[in-house]
């Protein structure tokens, strides 16, 4: 699991202490979570999920939770998938928000407690 909290988070550009201050956690707890040297209830696994928006399975590195290239490569491949994580990462608040009202993630009047909607109105 630390890997795989460390690559995840790295993939978002965010340091150790962006994530522990966004989750309002101390910062040795959030090392000890990605070091492995303190494990993760459901509540804080779940929280973690749901900030980085990948599964529990993602984090614990389960089988659930990985694909291989090879089952990959019939979707899309990494130019595609680039491409489309650097223009989500240059969206605003609101623009957040829609694309997660949009995938069918969140209903609009879940958004009015998740971080991307604080400054954004959901239209």
């Amino acid at each position: 699991m630390k890997n795989n909290l460390k690559q995840i988070r790295e993939s978002f550009g965010k340091l150790q202490e962006d994530v522990a201050a966004d989750l309002g956690i101390a910062l040795s707890t959030y090392r000890s979570w990605e070091q492995g040297s303190r494990s993760l209830n459901g509540d804080k696994l779940s929280m973690l999920a749901d900030y980085y928006r990948v599964s529990t399975d993602t984090i614990l590195g389960t089988k659930y939770g990985q694909l291989n290239n090879s089952e990959c490569s019939d979707i899309v491949d990494d130019d595609e998938i680039n491409k489309l994580l650097r223009t989500v990462k240059l969206l605003n608040d609101e623009g957040m928000a829609k694309l997660l009202v949009s995938s069918g993630k969140y209903e609009k009047k879940e958004m009015q407690d998740h971080p991307f909607s604080s400054r954004a109105a959901i239209a």
